[in-house]
């Protein structure tokens, strides 16, 4: 048999701890040291067979809490933690980004409402699982993509901006965030959420990511924070060409 990671499950190793974001929970796990080299150990072993299985409580606990899975055939996706030394003391109090769009759009706020309402929706009924589904889904739909238009990009924002008072729920950098990127994707742009933490004190924030540029948010959060999640886009390689938005 062969062993894997749950596709809900995201990972990466701060510090010599490994953090665990389990998307169908909608929690953080961690784990000691120890436990984080007898998990990568694991995972870069892959293969295990029946009797080494039945001898091993730690495998069969991390199953159990549904953090690994058995296959009968290898996993095609590597196991890649993201390793970081230091991610601490980054003080970030978010606020709904207010900017100057070039007029109030009413089509724009309409639309803004929307990936809100939407956004809202999936997390309170389906969760965070559902939520990067569907993400990864809007981007498979864009037969080519386009360079992001800024004007568009800021009208989008700024009814954004407005429409959050309007919701049932509360709107902090998750929803905001993801209700970003599936307008983006719409419009074919390569926009990433993005997900970050920090170890001391632990605490995580989401951000919108293009081109490996932090959209509307501090630039220095891809230096503070390790990110635990990146969709729908986990390895974005654009060409130079795609680069610079248009006006």
């Amino acid at each position: 048999m062969f062993l894997s990671l749950e596709k809900n499950i995201y990972h990466c190793v701060l510090n010599k701890t490994m953090y665990i974001l389990d998307t169908k929970k909608n929690r953080f796990l961690f784990f000691g040291e120890e436990d984080t080299k007898r998990i990568l150990c694991i995972l870069n072993k892959n293969y295990i067979t029946s009797d080494e299985l039945k001898a091993d409580s730690f495998i069969i606990g991390l199953q159990k809490e549904g953090l690994i899975s058995l296959l009968t055939s290898p996993n095609k996706y590597k196991v890649n933690a993201t390793t970081v030394n230091n991610a601490e003391a980054e003080s970030i109090v978010w606020r709904v980004p207010e900017v100057q769009a070039p007029k109030r759009n009413f089509k724009m706020i309409c639309h803004s409402w929307y990936y809100l309402f939407k956004v809202l929706l999936i997390l309170k009924y389906q969760g965070l699982h559902s939520l990067i589904h569907n993400i990864d889904y809007s981007s498979k739909k864009i037969k080519a993509f386009k360079k992001p238009h800024y004007n568009r990009l800021l009208s989008f924002i700024n009814a954004l901006s407005r429409t959050y008072y309007y919701v049932p729920g509360k709107v902090k950098c998750l929803e905001w965030s993801a209700a970003v990127v599936l307008f983006a994707l719409k419009n074919g742009w390569r926009f990433n959420l993005v997900i970050g933490i920090q170890n001391k004190p632990f605490m995580s924030h989401a951000w919108v990511e293009y081109d490996s540029n932090v959209i509307l948010d501090k630039q220095s959060l891809n230096d503070s924070l390790a990110r635990i999640l990146t969709a729908p886009f986990p390895e974005d390689r654009l060409n130079e060409s795609d680069k610079a938005p248009s006006s």
